[in-house]
């Protein structure tokens, strides 16, 4: 028999994860979580039990090696420190080894991202033939998820090995007219922020339940500044930021620019696979280039008063060959002579549309070297399946997930 051990720090993945197990009847579904939301709204679910990890939790003699701790994000965002991140470590692991010691044929371990103290506990296991390792990652494409046994991001089997998208197959998957549709969608206008950005603006009562509680007996695994971004209190900063600092969006764009989409500053991805930053990147650019760079805040940056901050202290020289825009992203990237991210999905989506695109950080898209590479990585490599609704996953997609990574 087998059992899937979903491990869940966020509550949206605990969701779907719930999702996702619906379809896996003949699998035992456990779930090794940091939420207490998620813990009662499990009760009563037959076909899953839950592990919650709390300061009170079991601890296991073993310990998080101390060059992984590191790529834990909740280290460099501050949600905790080392100590207590290799605490949580231990708690997870023990909920981990009771599980192991039951004696099934085949142990799915499945996480949302790999960069966390959760994802280390799965990465520390030693390779067993009865464990499967299984990462998941929004694919920033529509209706589309990234699965990986390695991780996700730089530490996936796509960084090291880019060719591996052509052993999955794309039947039936027209690119030509998957390419027309996406660039009609993006250039519509309509609702083109991605679908994080509303989800990530949304208050609920588990929300807050979860938060009063691990800040008390629990493990925080969110920063205190997405909190009030979804009281909407930072959009009064940033608006009275702007009129402070005398600098207004540009709605008009020169016709030839070199365009560099900023990134959310808390954002993993730059914090763990990138030596540099947002505004160090534009020092760089600056420096290696005389176009002009128009830029864009992400739209779920919580805090844009770094952006005008260091805008105010360029030299004049160099202030006016830096444009801050808040324009339709896609009509900035087609209209544009050349795209620069630092890892952002949206390289991907600038070679879509054509453009050359220069990454500053680590990334498997930079190693997608022709069209033939995002062909098979779209059609074929991503899973069909949308992260963010409540339908039904199908067993064929499930199956997919569990038997083909």
């Amino acid at each position: 028999m087998e059992c899937d051990v979903y491990f869940v720090d966020y509550s949206a993945a605990g969701d779907f994860f719930l999702r996702l197990s619906r379809s896996r009847r003949n699998s035992k579904s456990y779930i090794i979580t940091t939420l207490p939301s998620l813990f009662y709204k499990c009760q009563g679910m037959s076909n899953i039990k839950v592990i919650f990890i709390s300061k009170f939790s079991h601890v296991s003699e073993e310990t998080i090696h101390p060059e992984d701790i590191n790529r834990c994000k909740e280290i460099p965002l501050g949600f905790m420190s080392k100590d207590k991140a290799s605490t949580l470590y231990s708690r997870v692991k023990y909920a981990l080894n009771s599980i192991m010691d039951k004696k099934y044929d085949r142990i799915n371990l499945a996480c949302w991202s790999s960069e966390t103290i959760m994802g280390s506990v799965i990465r520390q296991i030693n390779n067993d033939k009865r464990v499967h390792k299984l990462f998941f990652e929004i694919a920033n494409i529509p209706g589309k998820i990234f699965v990986d046994s390695e991780g996700v991001n730089k530490a996936s089997s796509l960084y090291d090995c880019p060719e591996k998208v052509f052993s999955y197959p794309i039947n039936e998957f027209s690119f030509k007219s998957w390419v027309d549709n996406f660039k009609n969608d993006k250039l519509s206008g309509v609702n083109t922020a991605p679908p994080q950005v509303r989800l990530g603006n949304k208050l609920s009562f588990s929300m807050l339940f979860d938060f009063i509680f691990v800040i008390s007996i629990g493990y925080r695994m969110f920063s205190y500044s997405a909190i009030l971004a979804k009281l909407n209190i930072n959009k009064f900063i940033n608006k009275f930021s702007k009129k402070l600092n005398g600098v207004n969006f540009c709605s008009e764009i020169p016709k030839s620019y070199l365009f560099f989409p900023l990134q959310v500053s808390s954002d993993t991805q730059v914090i763990i696979n990138s030596d540099v930053d947002n505004l160090q990147s534009i020092d760089i650019i600056l420096k290696s280039t005389k176009d002009i760079i128009v830029i864009k805040p992400h739209p779920a940056e919580r805090d844009i008063i770094y952006i005008f901050e260091y805008l105010n202290g360029l030299s004049k020289e160099n202030r006016k060959r830096v444009i801050i825009t808040n324009n339709n992203t896609y009509e900035l990237i087609e209209r544009s002579n050349g795209v620069i991210v630092i890892n952002s999905t949206l390289g991907l989506e600038a070679k879509i549309f054509g453009k050359d695109v220069k990454f500053m950080g680590y990334s498997f898209f930079s190693k997608f070297t022709n069209e033939q590479y995002i062909e098979h990585y779209i059609g074929g490599y991503l899973v069909d399946c949308d992260f963010f609704c409540d339908n039904y996953i199908s067993c064929d997609t499930s199956d997919k997930i569990f038997n083909n990574y």
